[in-house]
């Protein structure tokens, strides 16, 4: 049994997959600098973290959130959070009279202790994830193990050793990460043969962490494949021109963009996404996803609505509104049109 606050978990998890091991942003780094070694042995049986979680639980029921949790979780999440820990809470206190009226251990053994009993094998396949790999970079196969599993440890975990592919394509469900992988493997450093695979890499790296707090295991990237074999990119248009009277600047010949294509415009050091839809209508936003600081251009085009390719959070490219979460903030949009057969951008 695992204890997480339901909404704190949503929004944290997000910002880990956005900003994996990235210090002062990941709010679940598992294995903070410099490695405590009897900090990673209690881990096991789910301490500190344990007394934490009701801490933390106490303080939602009370209305209160840390000034860490504001920067993750939306204020309009706030009721949520604060009603679901005086649930919890009421279940917990509920079981706790339970086992004195029944003067019984056996509530405890199925609420609670579990979280403390039971830890282990969740850490286990935890530390497999990310321990010992590069803090602060962006490529998730540098931060991130793909680990080979048994069936039962495949189903135990939902098919979570697949985590590289899992950080990059989050919204593809568990039971299909399996095919992902072998769309995907070509790219991507080699996979683990089974834990104890992993373990032989896992526990050196981290008894050498553990005495320079600097020190990680690089991960081998495969070579980039021929540009034959590979999807070509978005177009990439740079421009230094200034905009005219009233403030619009030429991008491209309309030939350049087909419909339901978008293509990225960079003008005196700034991003814009220019779209053009199956219907040869013009739209234009930031290019940079407010969420995951990923390309908007390189996402997918659907209709008016543009799918980030880093976590697939969605943007209406008519209005800049998130359609699909994790991206919370909307885009920036600009006006955009076509004139004698050239695209124009409005930037002033």
């Amino acid at each position: 049994m695992v204890m997480r606050e339901a909404v704190v978990w949503r929004w944290s998890h997000a910002r880990h997959h956005s900003d994996t091991i990235i210090v002062g942003r990941d709010a679940e780094i598992a294995l903070q600098r410099p490695l405590s070694v009897p900090g990673l042995i209690l881990k096991f049986f789910n301490m500190p973290t344990f007394f934490k979680y009701f801490r933390s639980v106490l303080r939602h029921a009370a209305g209160k959130m840390t000034a860490e949790e504001r920067t993750f979780i939306p204020e309009t999440e706030s009721g949520k959070l604060f009603l679901r820990a005086r649930i919890y809470l009421a279940i917990y206190l509920g079981v706790i009279a339970l086992a004195i009226a029944t003067r019984s251990i056996i509530p405890l053994l199925f609420i609670g202790l579990p979280n403390i009993y039971g830890a282990w094998l969740m850490v286990v396949y935890g530390l497999t994830q990310h321990a010992g790999l590069a803090e602060n970079v962006l490529d998730h196969r540098l931060n991130t193990r793909t680990v080979y599993m048994n069936p039962i440890n495949r189903y135990l975990y939902w098919n979570m050793g697949y985590h590289i592919e899992h950080h990059m394509f989050p919204m593809v469900p568990y039971y299909n990460l399996p095919k992902l992988h072998e769309l995907v493997k070509a790219y991507m450093p080699p996979a683990y043969n089974g834990l104890i695979a992993a373990y032989r890499e896992i526990i050196p790296t981290l008894r050498r962490v553990a005495k320079d707090p600097n020190y990680y295991f690089e991960r081998p990237l495969p070579p980039s494949p021929p540009q034959s074999e590979t999807r070509q990119a978005s177009q990439v248009i740079v421009s230094e021109a200034a905009p005219d009277a009233d403030g619009w600047v030429e991008v491209c010949n309309l030939s350049l963009l087909l419909p339901g294509e978008v293509l990225r415009f960079e003008h005196r050091g700034k991003s814009y996404a220019i779209y053009r839809t199956w219907i040869g209508q013009l739209f234009a936003s930031d290019d940079r996803c407010t969420h995951g600081n990923a390309h908007l251009s390189e996402g997918f085009l659907r209709g008016a609505c543009i799918e980030c390719p880093k976590h697939n959070g969605r943007f209406d490219i008519r209005t800049g509104a998130v359609l699909r979460s994790p991206p919370r903030v909307a885009l920036k949009t600009y006006e955009a049109r076509e004139r004698d057969g050239r695209v124009l951008l409005k930037v002033g």
